[in-house]
Parts: C-alpha cells; sequence; structure tokens
C-alpha cells in the first residue's frame, strides 16, 4: 500500500499540489461536521437538585460553570479533535512514514482528496496562483499551464536546467502535422476548455458563498454565541480567517526561509528575529504543535460563527433539499475558509516567504503558538501516539533501514556496521 500511494501522489505529474488542494478542504469540511453533529446545543437547562443542591444539566451531576467552559465553548470536543484525530496521528507519521502510508485508508482519502480537487470546487486557487506567478515572474510548472510532449513540465528537470534550458523547456515544441501531434493538441484544447470551466465555477461558488454567509451573518440565520451582534460577527470572522491564514502562511514560509543565505535573511531585522526564535532549540516542533492548536480552535471558532442556522424554516424559501445538502452541511463555510483562510495565503507565502516572515504580527503568533504548546494541554497526545504505534506495530523509518529522514542528525548506527567501514555505494 505504501508504494501505491506514494506512486499516487509523486508520479503522476503535479498530483501532490492536487492532492494537498484536496486534502485541506477535507480536513476542513471534517471540523464543519464535528462541529455540526458533537457540539453541545445552547438552550441546555439548569434544574436544581432536591437532594444535595448540585445542577442537573442533562449529563449528569456537573457544576454550570465546569458545563459552560468546558461543553458549552465547544472546547472539550476542540481538544477530543486536536489529540485524538490530528496530533496523535501526526507524531507516529513523523517517526514511522513508511508504515503509516501503509495502508488502504490513506489510499482512499488520497483518492477522496484528489476528487475533491478534479471537481473545481478550489479551482480558483489555481488563478490566485498565476496572478503571482505574473507579479514574481516565476513560471507555473502545471499542465494546465505549461507542457512538454506529455502535456507537463518535470518539475526535478525543470529545477536542475540553467534559464535558456528552462525556457525551452516551457515552450512548445513545433512538431510535424501528424495524426498524433493533431489528436494531441485537440486533448490539450478540450482540457485547457475543461480547466478554465471550473476556474468560472469556482469562482461563482466562493462569490455565493460569501453573499449566503455574510447575509445569514447580517441576519443572525447562524450558530453564532447569542447576544453578539451581527457586525461584531462579521468583525471576528474576518479576524479568525487572517489569523488562520496567517498561521497557514507561517509554516509555509519557514521551510522557504531556512533554505535562503543567511545574508539575505539578515537584510530583514524583523525576519532574522522571528526566524531565530522558530529555530531555537526545540521551538520549532513546538511551534508546529501549537500552530495546529491554534488553527483547530479557530476553525471551529469560524465554523460556529458562519454555520447556517434557520431553524423550521428554508432560507429565502429554497427547497428542503437545497438546504440541506448546500446550506445545513456547512460546505459553503467550508469552501470560504479552504480558500480565504489558507490556500491563498500559503500561495502568497509561497511566493515571498521573507516578506511575509517580516511582518511584526508573525512573532505574536510565534509567541502565542509556544504558549499554547507551553501549556501542555494536548501532551497526552504523545501517550496516545504511543499505544498507537504499539496496537498497529508501527516501526520507525530508521528500522526499515531508512536512514536520516526522521532525524537526519542521528545517523550513529548508520555509521557502524559489523565490520566497522562502509563503501560509498553503500552509504
Amino acid at each position: 500500500w505504501a508504494y501505491q500511494n506514494i506512486s499516487i501522489v509523486h508520479d503522476h505529474g503535479d498530483n501532490m499540489e492536487r492532492f494537498i488542494i484536496g486534502r485541506q478542504f477535507l480536513v476542513v469540511i471534517v471540523v464543519f461536521v464535528i462541529n455540526m453533529v458533537a457540539s453541545a446545543v445552547d438552550n441546555t437547562t439548569y434544574e436544581e437538585s432536591s437532594a444535595d443542591g448540585k445542577e442537573e444539566n442533562g449529563w449528569g451531576f456537573v457544576p454550570s460553570i465546569l458545563h459552560s467552559i468546558l461543553f458549552a465553548s465547544g472546547l472539550a470536543l476542540i481538544l477530543i479533535t486536536i489529540t485524538l484525530g490530528q496530533l496523535t496521528a501526526q507524531v507516529n507519521a513523523t517517526k514511522c512514514m513508511l508504515d503509516f502510508c501503509n495502508n488502504y485508508l490513506v489510499n482512499i482519502t488520497i483518492r477522496i482528496s484528489l476528487l475533491i480537487e478534479y471537481s473545481g470546487l478550489l479551482h480558483c486557487v489555481y488563478l490566485v496562483q498565476m496572478f503571482f506567478s505574473v507579479v514574481t515572474g516565476k513560471p507555473m510548472l502545471h499542465s494546465h499551464t505549461s507542457f512538454d510532449d506529455e502535456g507537463v513540465v518535470d518539475h526535478d528537470e525543470y529545477k536542475n536546467n540553467d534559464e535558456e534550458d528552462q525556457v525551452e523547456q516551457l515552450t512548445p515544441q513545433v512538431q510535424p502535422h501528424t495524426t498524433t501531434t493533431t489528436t494531441t493538441t485537440t486533448s490539450l484544447l478540450y482540457k485547457k476548455i475543461f480547466f478554465w470551466a471550473r476556474v468560472v465555477v469556482s469562482c461563482t461558488i466562493l462569490l455565493f458563498a460569501f453573499y449566503v454567509t455574510l447575509y445569514a451573518l447580517f441576519m443572525g440565520k447562524t450558530t453564532m454565541w447569542e447576544g453578539i451582534p451581527s457586525y461584531i460577527s462579521i468583525v471576528i470572522f474576518f479576524l479568525l480567517v487572517s489569523f488562520v491564514g496567517m498561521m497557514e502562511g507561517m509554516q509555509i514560509a519557514t521551510f522557504a526561509v531556512v533554505n535562503m543565505p543567511e545574508h539575505v535573511i539578515r537584510e530583514s531585522p524583523v525576519a532574522k528575529a522571528n526566524c531565530d526564535l522558530v529555530f531555537r532549540e526545540t521551538n520549532f516542533q513546538a511551534f508546529l504543535i501549537g500552530r495546529q492548536i491554534c488553527v483547530t480552535v479557530c476553525q471551529f471558532m469560524i465554523a460556529r460563527i458562519i454555520t447556517i442556522d434557520v431553524g423550521n424554516t428554508n432560507l429565502w424559501g429554497v427547497s428542503d433539499t437545497l438546504q440541506t445538502l448546500v446550506f445545513d452541511t456547512g460546505i459553503l463555510g467550508a469552501i470560504i475558509t479552504t480558500i480565504g483562510a489558507s490556500l491563498c495565503w500559503r500561495i502568497i507565502a509561497a511566493n515571498f516567504p521573507l516578506a511575509f516572515m517580516s511582518n511584526p504580527l508573525v512573532y505574536i503568533i510565534l509567541r502565542i503558538c509556544l504558549v499554547c504548546e507551553g501549556t501542555g494541554i494536548c501532551s497526552s497526545a504523545f501517550v496516545l501516539a504511543r499505544g498507537q504505534k504499539y496496537l498497529l506495530k508501527f516501526q520507525t523509518d530508521e528500522q526499515h533501514g531508512i536512514i536520516g529522514i526522521s532525524d537526519p542528525n542521528n545517523n550513529d548506527d548508520a555509521a557502524d556496521d559489523d565490520d566497522g567501514d562502509h563503501n560509498d555505494d553503500e552509504t
């Protein structure tokens, strides 16, 4: 399964990017669904118990203050999702990449993600990508914008070529007018038309999603906590979208900046300070964990704010089927969150990593993420990861003979064999 799963993602053109786009939407829609089916209701009543005066709230005798903090606010649901649904798997996936990929559930997830991307729901992201490609002057290496004999540029070959070879590689070559060439040209034309049609549909859906969501917020027809004015809800919504987007972009920018020359980073004092903080001792791992906590918390809050709730009526009098499948499922909110709070920010960070890290807000967000991780609120994930590893019999990548992946600095075992020396080929 591992070989098949990795081949699907890496050996078929730009499937890796397509998988990431579809997977991001899948993650967000799961959060919206969990929030919809498992959130505590707001109209829970409390009744005094005649026996001992404790307050009864439907889950047994739980103090009202504890109920408000854990259940009514959604904190308990958020912690369960982060610990069980995210960090536990991520801890094992970091050290046991091969075994983690070696199951059919990963195969199903990859195919669903690719199917989501193929549907065109998120194709307006490519429009943003094209815009920044024009701004930065960097060519896009995708089958819908550049092609070789098979319709797609090989990424590794492109990067290893000099500038003249890159231009030549991105330029369609004139071939003799044969039946094969004509068929290929026609096929490419159909692909272009199909691609741009999905871009138009995606932009239309995104605008419709924003219109419906903002209308519902103004009319107070969402699951937003009671007592908060509609205009405050809208402000909080856009602030959360920006906050999540910053954290999504920070992950991309930190990986990009670390490969830049030191003197280039020093030219931006703010970026240098942010990089020094995130790569100090074990701060990078702590940042990734804290970032995951903050992103999930914000996604649940966004889901709570913009999930449509019109009671027993239908929005604008639409049919029950449309109300159930489109408005009530939270799919419109998931589209907004995936594009507006994740993918667009990732594209910006990938094109301008140093400028992104030069934002003073990045330092504040880094500190927030480190504080969240430092509280240990989700440290139980490490214990659960050990249990999952034992039950599923995961082995680390080093145990499989894959050297220098899980821990690049720990190669003592790789340096010693039975007779004490390696030749270059074996190493």
